[in-house]
């Protein structure tokens, strides 16, 4: 198989592109096929709201906002209010981790198989847990020659 990176695994890209055949593993953040009820919530609005399915964007503004509303509704310093804090997210329980102050939360295995039209579709095929512990060995193991930019290689 070929090991894609998320971003190569973005569903609104996916659709644009003829299947070209093989087998595309990888793992991403989130879906438009979760089923939770923050998903639901999630999918509704962007729909009733701007009238188009949710992107992996539309995500990142809303979880934005949710902890925006938690720092602005707390007394203390923003780290204080997010400190080990977790919150519902439509991908799942997303925890902030104390230390690095990143988020971690469930990731998905997926695969990239023809869909409609012979187009890239995504199928997801089971959820990974991540924990504090695993979230502070993947930023002891920052390759090298990276980007300083760790989002790019930690966050979506």
């Amino acid at each position: 198989p070929f090991y894609c990176s998320s971003f190569m695994m973005e569903e609104q890209l996916l659709q644009q592109w003829d299947f070209p055949g093989g087998t595309f593993e990888g793992f991403i953040p989130w879906a438009t096929t979760l089923n939770n009820p923050a998903q639901q919530l999630f999918m509704e609005t962007i729909r009733k709201e701007k009238n188009k399915t949710a992107t992996i964007f539309h995500l990142i503004g809303w979880e934005a906002a949710i902890v925006a509303a938690r720092i602005l509704e707390n007394t203390g310093t923003p780290a204080d209010a997010l400190n080990s804090w977790s919150y519902e997210s439509p991908r799942g329980t997303q925890t902030v981790h104390p230390e690095t102050h990143y988020t971690y939360g469930l990731l998905y295995a997926a695969s990239i198989v023809e869909g409609e039209n012979g187009k890239c579709a995504l199928e997801v095929k089971e959820s990974v847990a991540a924990d504090a512990s695993r979230q502070a060995m993947l930023l002891k193991n920052f390759p090298e020659n990276s980007s300083d930019w760790k989002n790019n290689y930690l966050c979506i």
